[in-house]
């Protein structure tokens, strides 16, 4: 007897069991570290030292000027944390404990089994293969928890960010023309994937 279409519905509907990152993931340079409000100073000293390298593609860089901009934006990342809708995590040194950065999950989606990775650095810590260690850090614990295809988005004109998609093995799959609004320009961006092994 063949399955009702009920039945197979629900079979391919399963969802995997939405899950958290861990709180901290060390790698050999570095500890991840969930976003929390005892980092605020140091990423609004950060956020000043680097503000004209980060803006560039980083709208959200203009918003953070003051220590109370950046507690509230601490307070949303914990709350989207709670909802499972965004992970943030620190990028810190394993040796000195200081902020060089941020990587996070965004659009979380654990019924079709995706998720998009986030992340920025300071200037100076940049070209040394720190974000390909952050980033393959947090896709392991996602492939991990069931998540099968891995996202990163990114201004075509940003060359960084899509070098380091491309050094960690994910393929362009699309180009979205004229889809940003930045500064008062429109950008193509470029989506890269990347599936469990």
């Amino acid at each position: 007897m063949a399955p009702s279409e009920g039945a197979v519905f629900l079979r391919r509907a399963k969802m995997i069991e939405a899950f958290d990152l861990p709180e901290t993931i060390e790698t050999e340079r570095l500890r991840l570290i969930r976003r929390n409000h005892d980092y605020d100073r140091q990423m609004l000293q950060v956020l000043n030292d680097n503000r004209d390298f980060l803006r560039r593609y980083l709208f959200w860089v203009d918003k953070n000027k003051t220590i109370e901009d950046v507690v509230r934006a601490t307070d949303m990342f914990d709350r989207e944390w709670q909802e499972r809708r965004e992970q943030a995590l620190l990028i810190t040194g394993k040796e000195n404990g200081e902020l060089w950065g941020c990587i996070g999950t965004h659009a979380l989606d654990f019924f079709n089994r995706e998720a998009e990775l986030g992340y920025w650095l300071a200037e100076d810590k940049t070209g040394r293969g720190y974000m390909s260690e952050a980033v393959r850090a947090v896709e392991q614990v996602m492939f991990s928890g069931g998540i099968r295809r891995m996202v990163i988005c990114c201004d075509a004109e940003n060359t960084a960010s899509a070098a380091v998609a491309k050094r960690g093995g994910y393929c362009l799959e699309a180009v979205r023309k004229q889809c940003l609004y930045t500064y008062g320009e429109f950008h193509d961006e470029e989506v890269y994937v990347k599936f469990r092994p």
